[in-house]
């Protein structure tokens, strides 16, 4: 004889089994949407700080580039970034280091998350140095225009311009700009050049370290010859009854006057290239060509057939200058 059991008992663990699966999966959906919450919300936290952070140093970046008295060497302060919801502020510290590049360093909060970032601003050349001429109190020349040039970049000057042109680029007049500041007691620790002192046919070599010091004014009766590569600076300026001509890459600084009978001659297919920065009045003759640039502090005077053909001097071989418009580039150091 067969027995059946009954079975209606055996259907209550299994329920019970499958309700237990289910609250587990149900919780760990719960746990893994909170989990996926909160790291999408730190993650917002955390670009959020680090947007404020590149906010307060671009801010500072941009400030400095108009030397603004906002900002603060040295010392931590902080930078109001109102244009974005919830007027948010970044505390930023700037140092100036030993080339002269900034480093801002700058760090943004947002709730429980901060970040950090840092922004390196390097100075270019100062406005005048990107000129091909400059004069102060004006730039002169006889002609029409056409016999003087400045080949590459603009002539500016703080007084009138006449006799001169800049083909394919601008003559700016009555526009005065920063211009360098010319220390003597900047450059008198400097070794002096190689003078042969012979006033008809007079060379002066600057020598293996590149930069000399004449504490002297220089007169020349015939012709003077200046060889570099380097800097030199004259105390007490310069005349040169025939021609100057420059050899190699030179930076000439004159503290005073200088004045040329006929020319003044560094010319690029010889490897040649001049800046020079004259504090007083420039006079020139005739045929003066000159690759490199110009910045005199007075006026500038030629007769005819004179052509400058712009190539930017090197930062740190000129004097500075205090205030005014440069340019600038930047590099985020990540």
């Amino acid at each position: 004889m067969t027995y059946l059991k009954d079975s209606r008992g055996a259907a209550l663990p299994l329920t019970l089994v499958v309700i237990l699966v289910l609250a587990i999966l149900g919780v760990s959906l719960l746990t893994v949407a909170s989990s996926s919450h909160s790291m999408q919300a730190s993650q917002h936290r955390r670009l959020a700080a680090r947007h404020i952070a590149e906010g307060g140093a671009e801010t500072v970046y941009q400030a400095i580039k108009t030397s603004s008295s906002s900002v603060v060497y040295g010392h931590p302060f902080t930078v109001n970034l109102g244009n974005q919801p919830g007027n948010p502020t970044a505390s930023v510290t700037v140092e100036e280091l030993e080339d002269d590049t900034v480093l801002i360093t700058s760090t943004g909060t947002y709730g429980s998350a901060s970040a950090t970032v840092k922004l390196a601003a390097i100075p270019g050349l100062p406005e005048v140095y990107t000129l091909g001429v400059y004069a102060g109190e004006g730039i002169h020349g006889k002609g029409d225009g056409k016999k003087n040039v400045v080949l590459g970049a603009d002539i500016v000057s703080g007084g009138e311009i006449d006799g001169w042109s800049a083909p394919g680029h601008n003559v700016v007049e009555n526009s005065p700009i920063a211009f360098p500041t010319v220390n003597r007691d900047d450059y008198e620790s400097w070794p002096p050049p190689q003078d042969n002192g012979d006033k008809n046919h007079r060379e002066i070599r600057i020598g293996p370290t590149g930069k000399a010091f004449l504490p002297n004014d220089v007169e020349a009766k015939n012709n003077l010859k200046i060889y570099g590569p380097g800097t030199l600076v004259i105390d007490g300026g310069l005349t040169e009854k025939n021609n100057i001509t420059i050899h190699g890459a030179v930076t000439l600084i004159v503290i005073g006057d200088l004045t040329g009978k006929n020319n003044l001659e560094a010319v690029e297919l010889t490897g040649s290239q001049l800046n020079l920065v004259v504090t007083g009045n420039v006079s020139l003759g005739n045929n003066s060509k000159v690759f490199g640039n110009i910045v005199v502090g007075g006026s500038l005077t030629v007769d005819q057939n004179t052509e400058v053909k712009y190539s930017p001097p090197v930062l740190g071989l000129v004097p500075d200058v205090i205030g005014g418009n440069r340019e600038w580039s930047r590099v985020w150091i990540r």
